[in-house]
């Protein structure tokens, strides 16, 4: 279907561009929380050989609900970004693969509530989960970036300028 909706594409390569540059900061920035929240979950796995389980149990509740916001805020902010149809899909995988860092989050405040740390390391299965709309993002984007380079050359013809829209495009995507 996303290659239904490309080869009939009426929206403006501009507003492709203008989409995907709204999204660029957001996704960035959800992809450095995602580092740090993992490197603290391996911590955590880390720490159940060592610690007590109470200390355990504090420690997942406070990493779930001092991150938890920032996934949210990053899932508002996608949800809100209002996508032309050629980058629907590729939304949708975002908007996915936050709900599952979401859903991480609300693992390990469950695992610190119910103080059961044996479960730690289900929260890094759940985190792998994530993979498959990460791969799935970054096909789309890849389809869109395609897509837009093919239109835009066909419209300029024959004559690759550096400048002009075509090297705005060649930046953009060669710097992703």
């Amino acid at each position: 279907m996303a290659r239904e909706v490309a080869a009939n594409a009426g929206t403006p390569p501009r507003e492709i561009v203008a989409y995907l540059l709204r999204l660029r900061p957001v996704l960035r920035h959800a992809i450095q929380v995602r580092r740090q929240f993992i490197e603290q979950v391996g911590l955590l796995i880390e720490e159940v050989r060592r610690a007590d389980p109470i200390t355990i149990s504090r420690q997942a509740t406070r990493l779930g609900l001092e991150t938890v916001p920032l996934f949210r805020d990053a899932r508002s902010q996608v949800s809100s970004l209002m996508p032309p149809p050629e980058c629907q899909g590729c939304n949708q995988a975002i908007a996915e693969w936050l709900d599952l860092q979401i859903a991480a989050c609300g693992l390990l405040n469950e695992i610190g509530q119910r103080r059961d740390v044996r479960r730690v390391r289900e929260v890094q299965e759940h985190l792998g989960g994530g993979r498959v709309h990460a791969v799935r993002f970054n096909d789309e984007y890849a389809r869109i970036k395609e897509d837009l380079r093919a239109r835009v050359q066909r419209v300029l013809g024959p004559r690759r300028r550096k400048g002009g829209f075509l090297g705005f495009l060649s930046r953009l995507f060669d710097s992703a």
